[in-house]
């Protein structure tokens, strides 16, 4: 009767720890605005919509996604290197359909998910060649459509994709510099 008991209780105390449904995420995506990436507009662009995502805030995550979309659009090549620009005209096309698409889904947080993963498959190949000015970590989510990942610029985890409802699900897969 007291293993059955014991039992009981470690199992409560493992869901409870895992089940983390009705808790408030107190995160200002706008808190931390002057950051090492804000000389990158891009990358600040991404890390808002993530951050915006992240506490189910979607509706600043369809301003940053437009304002994503403008900075892609006033992209100077002047100032990158060879490798940078055809990296970024590789994903210039698909980044802005699917900032775009955060952008006019405002009240439809699970779509802007679906575009945020896809964006965050883009950034990637950004991030790889971009000079950053501080370390990006690549964060995978196991979970959401069969495995995705985004990035973020803290290792600490803070799922975009299930926000409150399995905020720290997701580990650590590389740190690009």
């Amino acid at each position: 009767m007291k293993k059955a008991l014991f039992a009981t209780t470690i199992i409560a105390i493992i869901f409870t720890a895992c089940n983390q449904t009705g808790k408030t995420i107190q995160l200002n995506p706008n808190e931390e605005k002057t950051t090492v990436f804000e000389s990158k507009p891009l990358i600040e662009g991404y890390l808002t919509i993530e951050k915006s995502l992240v506490i189910e805030d979607s509706k600043t995550a369809a301003e940053a996604a437009k304002t994503l979309v403008e900075s892609l659009n006033s992209y100077d090549e002047k100032s990158h290197t060879a490798k940078q620009i055809n990296v970024f005209r590789k994903i210039k096309t698909n980044a802005i359909k699917n900032a775009e698409q955060i952008s006019v889904n405002a009240d439809k947080i699970d779509l802007q998910r679906k575009h945020f993963k896809i964006l965050s498959e883009d950034f990637y190949d950004y991030v790889k060649v971009e000079d950053l000015p501080a370390p990006i970590y690549k964060i995978n989510c196991p979970m959401y459509k069969d495995g995705s990942f985004w990035l973020s610029k803290t290792k600490d985890i803070k799922n975009p994709y299930f926000g409150d409802k399995m905020l720290k699900c997701g580990d650590l897969q590389e740190t690009i510099k």
